[in-house]
């Protein structure tokens, strides 16, 4: 009913419910340092952090509440500690456990208040809305996080970022905080 609309947020946003998770896995692109692609995801190309399940149970908290506010869970971690990885994991767990919509920031394309609104306006399901390089984004972020706890509307973030550039940005958010931290024994 609204192309304009979908085209905008779906320039913008990828739609983890309908995401490629058959293609060719990017196995060799991922072990030289790329991202991973939806395939080598949904096909368990990597290998399980320990914050993994501590994330996750933030987000099942989100889906089962009759909470009325937004929720904000934010995942820090150095360069190269897999943030971008985790996050996908986390989106493709929500996916698969059908916990909601679930939208992916794509990178270095703006987030557009309207396009949040029209996303929550598409249905009544839980939507979940995860951003890497959250920092670059923490004016739109605050404000989104202020208009919908005012409004008392419920919706998800979850935040990837380097520790040391969040640790720059001015936040106001509540937010549960995960440090995925150096490799465990367990994880080796």
């Amino acid at each position: 009913k609204n192309p304009t609309s979908v085209l905008r947020l779906l320039s913008a946003w990828d739609f983890i419910n309908n995401a490629p998770f058959n293609e060719k896995p990017n196995i060799s692109d991922f072990l030289r340092g790329e991202k991973p692609n939806w395939s080598l995801i949904g096909n368990s190309g990597y290998f399980a952090r320990d914050i993994e399940d501590d994330v996750y149970d933030s987000i099942l908290d989100y889906c089962t509440s009759l909470s009325i506010r937004p929720k904000v869970s934010v995942i820090l971690g150095s360069a190269g500690y897999g943030v971008t990885t985790l996050m996908m994991v986390l989106a493709k767990r929500a996916v698969w456990d059908k916990a909601g919509r679930i939208f992916f920031h794509k990178p270095f394309k703006d987030i557009r208040e309207g396009d949040i609104e029209y996303a929550l306006s598409l249905s009544d399901d839980k939507a979940i809305f995860f951003i890497d390089n959250a920092a670059d984004n923490i004016e739109i972020i605050n404000t989104l996080y202020k208009k919908y706890n005012d409004a008392k509307k419920s919706c998800m973030f979850i935040l990837g970022e380097r520790k040391n550039e969040w640790q720059q940005v001015s936040s106001k958010l509540q937010a549960d905080f995960f440090e995925i931290l150096p490799l465990s024994d367990g994880e080796i």
